[in-house]
């Protein structure tokens, strides 16, 4: 008996989509047989008799044996799997490990199955047609060019390889196709230091016709392309000649491999462009762009206004999925929003409401709603608390979607009043740009000990001061963030909140503290709540 997974992966092209759709009218039976499907994977394993997996032949039977887990519940099982024994959370031994930055220090080897690999790419390959049917003329034509780490870092003691997320989706999913990619992404595999990777990529890339730029963070595509506009005359001068700059430290008979020609015409094309528009920046690189796909929620979602400039206004914002290393669990459907119908093939989902509660399923949900995620996957994960906060933003059928909010300790809260970190994002942002001011990173501390709010901020350099209404502007926006916050307030159980003013460079700062080996920039997601102020030493001002 097929799967619905195997059901999406065998249908052809737009054909998924409409697999898809006729999944999202029957919410609760296809979530019923992912579940008894990967339960009957894991039965004749270590965790499968553990937990009684034979006697499971519901959502009940599952609950009552499983309990809410979290990764301390899989490390040692992750460890005996990267040393070569099998069996133990599903069947056989692991294809791959995902590396996962988590929040203790080690990085996280999420084990994956080959069952796991293949629910991946169905989910995978449903945003690509759906980015195909949102994008004008990328069904027909066009590369995408899309930001990724390498596939391997290393492997374990047995030999299995160990790499990102990123790398691994890019490559056994590749957005409509191999052939549509970019860049090669050899690129990645063979080339270490980061700036010799960013040339050869543009290097690539200017060669070809890109139509659309996925990612996770817009900030990523920015920074490209500030690096790129410093090395133009290098790019042009190689795109004219089929060379690669000496500067760039790569073997050169991988670089030979490439097979970069010489190309003068497209060197003419670019310096034109560039000369029009006074840098090399979306519009003159790829001037048929017409898809930027990157998170348009969460704390990175903002960064999408710094790419405004570069690009023409009718090229579509189409959200590029949300997941984890753990899993992807909605499939974006609408041009310009984040929120998309679950993943319903690929996981079996629980959702816990931010009040408390009995875990729902996915049919279950109510529209508005702030829940908690609990995910049952094919990678041996068994009711495994993602520790994220996902928002229903209506339904496709009786299928919810869903938008991710915040993490679940992205919950300010210190009287009850439980303001979802999405909430936060979205007052303070629109409250900083209507103050007037430029604003690089901000974050929100719960100062218990003064019952109050504080909210960082490290403004650009050529931002405008801030106002000194700042702090009423600060309160107004809490006011609107959470029902209870003005209640609380007005009792006197909450302080009036002050802005702390952060030194130049406190954002790159946040991020070096969280680098370490197989994990890179891209992969961080800044906390947008803290419980102090991270790097106090800082704090150049404090108003309020």
């Amino acid at each position: 008996m097929s799967s619905p997974t195997d059901a999406i992966g065998m249908a052809e092209g737009a054909a998924k989509l409409d697999e898809f759709a006729a999944m999202c009218g029957d919410t609760e039976r296809v979530q019923h047989e992912v579940l008894l499907d990967i339960v009957a994977k894991s039965r004749d394993t270590e965790w499968g008799r553990r937990y009684g997996f034979d006697e499971v032949h519901g959502v009940d039977d599952f609950r009552e044996r499983v309990p809410v887990t979290s990764w301390d519940d899989y490390a040692e099982a992750s460890e005996r799997m990267q040393r070569g024994d099998t069996d133990i959370t599903f069947a056989g031994a692991p294809d791959f490990f995902v590396l996962t930055s988590g929040t203790t220090g080690a990085a996280k080897h999420i084990p994956e199955s080959a069952a796991a690999m293949a629910a991946k790419k169905a989910t995978s390959d449903l945003r690509a047609q759906a980015l195909a049917d949102a994008v004008p003329g990328l069904r027909e034509s066009g590369a995408i060019l899309t930001f990724a780490n390498r596939l391997v870092f290393w492997n374990s003691e047995c030999g299995i390889p160990c790499g990102s997320a990123s790398g691994s989706n890019l490559t056994f999913a590749p957005p409509l196709g191999p052939g549509r990619l970019a860049y090669p992404l050899s690129i990645l595999e063979n080339v270490d230091a980061a700036e010799d990777v960013d040339y050869l990529i543009m290097r690539t890339a200017l060669m070809r016709d890109v139509r659309a730029v996925r990612g996770n963070n817009p900030g990523r595509l920015s920074s490209l392309l500030n690096y790129a506009d410093t090395r133009r005359d290098e790019l042009i001068d190689d795109i004219r000649n089929g060379t690669v700059s000496a500067s760039v430290k790569a073997d050169r008979v991988f670089l030979d491999s490439l097979q970069l020609t010489a190309n003068p015409e497209r060197a003419d094309e670019l310096t034109a462009a560039i000369a029009q528009r006074g840098a090399l920046d979306a519009g003159s690189a790829w001037p048929g762009l017409r898809g930027l796909v990157f998170w348009l929620s969460g704390s990175v979602g903002r960064y999408m206004a710094d790419l405004a400039a570069q690009v023409p206004d009718d090229v579509v914002r189409f959200d590029i999925g949300y997941g984890a290393s753990e899993g992807r669990f909605n499939v974006p459907l609408v041009v310009g929003k984040a929120a998309g119908p679950v993943a319903l093939a690929a996981q079996f989902l629980e959702f816990i409401p931010i009040d408390g509660g009995e875990p729902l399923l996915a049919h279950q949900l109510v529209d508005g709603g702030v829940y908690q995620v609990i995910t049952t996957s094919y990678a041996g994960l068994f009711r495994y608390d993602m520790h994220d906060l996902v928002r229903v933003d209506g339904f496709t059928g009786t299928n919810p979607n869903i938008v991710f909010e915040s993490k679940a300790g992205d919950v300010a809260n210190i009287a009850g009043e439980k303001m979802a970190g999405g909430s936060l994002l979205k007052e303070l942002t629109a409250t900083l740009t209507d103050a007037g001011v430029n604003v690089r990173h901000f974050t929100v501390v719960t100062d218990y000990d003064r019952h109050g709010y504080d909210v960082c901020v490290e403004l650009a350099e050529t931002s405008a001061p801030l106002p000194d209404d700042i702090v009423q502007r600060v309160d107004a926006a809490l006011d609107r963030a959470g029902m209870a916050y003005p209640i609380f307030r007005g009792q006197g159980l909450i302080m009036a909140p002050r802005v702390l003013v952060m030194a130049s460079g406190w954002q790159d700062r946040l991020y070096e503290r969280q680098m370490r080996p197989g994990v890179s920039r891209a992969q961080i997601k800044l906390r947008l709540i803290e419980l102090e102020v991270p790097i106090p030493q800082d704090v150049t001002l404090t108003i309020g």
